[in-house]
């Protein structure tokens, strides 16, 4: 029994230490390499012109679809619908 004992009380006494030295080990603030990249500062900005360029083309006909609609609602609502 004693040596039963003896195998558990070093593994829990060592147990504390170690969370809080791992713990200790995180750091606070992402490092240069783990930070979003500047989009200004990127070079290639034609393949990202080329995706952007049809999503604000779709994002503007949207919005025109919208306005149409909300427009028909308004003369639903007018005409007594």
């Amino acid at each position: 029994m004693q040596g039963t004992r003896h195998a558990t009380f070093p593994l829990a006494t060592l147990a504390l230490p170690v969370a809080l030295a791992l713990a200790a080990c995180v750091p606070d603030t992402p490092s240069p390499t783990e930070r979003e990249p500047d989009p200004e500062v990127l070079p290639h900005t034609e393949l990202r012109d080329a995706i952007r360029e049809p999503q604000d083309r779709a994002r503007a006909a949207e919005a025109a679809l919208q306005k149409a609609a909300d427009a028909q609602r308004a003369r639903i609502d007018d005409a007594g619908g």
